[in-house]
C-alpha cells in the first residue's frame, strides 16, 4: 500500500479521538459511581443554603453589565447574584465549605457571623478556629492552611486553600491569623515551594504557584531537590484524567494546567516541550466535553466518561459545574462566542437558578459559580476602580483592622503581568513575582425568577478580551510568532524578593518593553519591610 501523501496534524485528529472515545464508552449508566471532590467514599453533606436578600448589602450594578447588550451576560450576572445571597454561616459550615464559597465569589463572598453579614475573605484572614483547631498554622518554612484531617473539615488537597486564595488575587503581604502570630500569603507560597514533592498531589500547588511565579520559575526545595513550574506541569500532564489521583473527573488538574498555560502564553513564546504537551491535553478534553454534550446542549453529568444527564441536581451540577469551570479557563476568547459554549453556560446558569432552593453540596454549587465568575471576568471585566471593593454596608470583623491587605510595595495592586525569573541562583526562598490582578464583577441587587436568556451567537455578542491573571488567555495561540501584546499593557518586571534574602541586584531585561502610558510602576520591596 502506498503511504498517504498528506499529514494529519494533532488539531485535525482531536475530533476523531474524542468521537472514538465516546463510541467506546457509550452512554454512561445513570447509576454509575463517580469520584467526589475528595475521591472519598464519604460524600459531602448536602444542605439548603437559603437566599438572604434582607441580609445582603445593596449595591449598584456594574456599568459593564448595564451597558452589555448580550442577554446571556446579564443572565449569568443575575445567576451569580443569586448565589451571593446564599449566605454560609460560621456556626454551621466547615472551613472546607467556606473556602469553596470564596472560590466561587472571591471578594464578593459574604457570610453570616454572629448574626451579622461580614466579608468572607476578611473573616478568614482574622484567624478563625474550627473544632478548636486553627485554620492556619506557622511552619518552619513560613505557614500553611490546616492540612487534611477529616473529610470536608479543612483542606481536601495539599495547598488547596492557598490556591483558592490565589484566585482572589491576594497580595503577598496579606496577613492571616494563627495562634502563634500572623503569617502572610508570601509565607504560604514559600512553604509550598519548600515542601514540593512527587508523592503528594501537585494540582493545587501548580494552581497557586503559577499565579504568583512566572512560567520559567525554578527553585530548590527543603530536601535540596530542583523544582520548577515546568516540573509541576509535567507531573500534571502525566496524570490520568478521571483516575484515582484525579478527583472530580480530572477537572481540577485540567483547570490548573490551563491556568499555568495561560500564564506561559502571555510571554509570547511558542508552545514547545512540556507546554505543548499541556496544551494538547487541554485541547483533547475541550473536544471531549463538546462531544459528550446532552441533546439539550448541557454538559455531561459524568465528567468526561460519556454522555449522561443525571436526575439528581447535586450530582448533575458536580459534573456540569466542574467541566464548565475548566472550559471557561481553557478556551481562547474567540471560542467563548461559539454556540455550544454559550448553550453550556446558559443551561448551567438556568439549572442553578431553577434549583437554588434545593439541597446542594458546596463543591458543585461554588465550582459552577466560579465558572460564572470567570465568564463575567472575561466578557465584561470590571473597571480598575471597581475591582476588589468592599460591598457598601458590609460589616468588618473587629480583629481585621490589624490585618490590612496591602500590596508589597505599600500601594494598591495594579494589573501587571509577571516577568521571567532573573538568571542566577535558585536557592530556597526564590523571589516571587506577581501575575496580573483579576477583579470580581459587581453583582445585582435583585434577580427575577423568570429570567430567560436568548442564546443567539449571531447578534449582540460581547467583546471578549479575557481577564487579567490566570483567567486571561491570548486571542491566538502562538505557533512560530508571538501574539500581540495583551490589552492590559506590556510586560513589566515586578521584583518581590523574600524578606529573609539579601538585597538582589535587579537585572536589566534584554529587550525591555516600554511602560504603558499612565501605568503605575510598582516599587521593589526592601527586605525587612511589610
Amino acid at each position: 500500500m502506498r503511504r498517504l501523501g498528506t499529514r494529519v496534524g494533532f488539531p485535525q485528529i482531536l475530533p476523531m479521538l474524542a468521537a472514538a472515545s465516546l463510541l467506546l464508552t457509550g452512554t454512561v449508566c445513570a447509576d454509575e459511581k463517580f469520584t467526589n471532590e475528595l475521591a472519598s467514599p464519604i460524600d459531602e453533606p448536602q444542605v439548603i443554603i437559603p437566599e438572604n436578600a434582607g441580609q445582603v448589602p445593596v449595591r449598584p450594578i456594574a456599568l459593564e453589565i448595564q451597558n452589555s447588550t448580550d442577554p446571556l451576560v446579564k443572565f449569568v450576572y443575575d445567576t451569580r447574584e443569586a448565589q451571593r445571597r446564599r449566605l454560609l454561616s460560621t456556626k454551621t459550615h466547615t472551613p472546607w465549605q467556606m473556602m469553596h464559597g470564596l472560590l466561587g465569589l472571591r471578594q464578593d463572598f459574604l457570610i453570616e457571623h454572629d448574626g451579622k453579614t461580614v466579608s468572607g475573605l476578611e473573616w478568614i484572614q482574622s484567624g478563625p478556629m474550627y473544632q478548636n483547631e486553627a485554620w492556619f498554622q506557622k511552619t518552619s518554612f513560613g505557614g500553611q492552611a490546616h492540612p487534611f484531617n477529616k473529610p470536608y473539615w479543612f483542606e481536601g488537597h495539599i495547598n488547596q486553600f492557598l490556591a483558592i486564595l490565589a484566585m482572589c488575587d491576594v497580595p503577598l503581604e496579606t496577613q492571616f491569623g494563627t495562634p502563634q502570630g500572623p503569617i502572610t500569603m508570601r509565607d504560604m507560597l514559600k512553604n509550598a515551594q519548600m515542601t514540593a514533592n512527587e508523592k503528594e498531589e501537585v494540582t493545587w500547588t501548580l494552581w497557586a504557584l503559577s499565579t504568583y511565579l512566572p512560567s520559567d520559575a525554578q527553585w530548590v526545595n527543603a530536601k535540596g531537590e530542583k523544582w520548577s513550574i515546568e516540573r509541576l506541569v509535567q507531573l500534571e500532564v502525566g496524570k490520568t484524567v478521571g483516575g484515582p489521583t484525579s478527583p472530580c473527573g480530572g477537572t481540577h488538574g485540567l483547570y490548573a494546567l490551563a491556568r499555568a498555560r495561560n500564564v506561559y502564553l502571555r510571554t509570547g513564546k511558542p508552545l514547545r516541550g512540556v507546554w505543548a504537551q499541556a496544551d494538547q491535553k487541554i485541547q483533547k478534553y475541550i473536544q471531549t466535553a463538546y462531544v459528550n454534550r446532552n441533546p439539550d446542549g448541557s454538559l455531561s453529568s459524568s465528567f468526561f466518561k460519556g454522555r449522561e444527564y443525571k436526575k439528581d441536581f447535586d450530582k448533575r451540577m458536580a459534573s456540569e459545574g466542574h467541566v464548565l469551570e475548566f472550559l471557561m479557563m481553557a478556551l481562547p476568547p474567540e471560542r467563548l462566542k461559539e454556540q455550544w459554549v454559550r448553550r453550556a453556560i446558559e443551561t448551567t446558569a438556568q439549572d442553578l437558578m431553577d434549583n437554588r432552593k434545593q439541597f446542594v453540596s458546596c463543591s458543585p454549587l461554588y465550582h459552577a459559580t466560579n465558572a460564572m465568575t470567570i465568564y463575567l471576568n472575561r466578557v465584561a471585566p470590571a473597571a480598575p476602580q471597581q475591582v476588589a471593593q468592599k460591598p457598601p454596608g458590609t460589616q468588618s470583623v473587629s480583629s481585621s483592622k490589624e490585618l490590612k491587605t496591602v500590596d508589597a510595595s505599600g500601594k494598591p495592586s495594579t494589573a501587571v503581568p509577571a516577568m521571567p525569573t532573573p538568571p542566577g541562583s535558585t536557592a530556597p526562598g526564590t523571589s516571587l513575582q506577581v501575575v496580573p490582578k483579576s477583579g470580581s464583577p459587581a453583582t445585582t441587587t435583585k434577580t427575577p425568577d423568570a429570567a430567560k436568556p436568548v442564546t443567539d451567537p449571531t447578534k449582540d455578542q460581547p467583546k471578549v478580551d479575557g481577564p487579567a491573571g490566570g483567567e486571561k488567555s491570548p486571542a491566538v495561540v502562538p505557533k512560530a510568532q508571538p501574539p500581540a501584546a495583551p490589552s492590559s499593557g506590556p510586560l513589566t518586571p515586578v521584583p518581590l524578593p523574600d524578606p529573609s534574602d539579601p538585597v538582589p541586584v535587579e537585572p536589566t531585561p534584554t529587550n525591555p518593553s516600554p511602560a504603558e502610558p499612565g501605568a503605575v510602576q510598582p516599587e521593589p520591596v526592601k527586605p525587612g519591610t511589610t
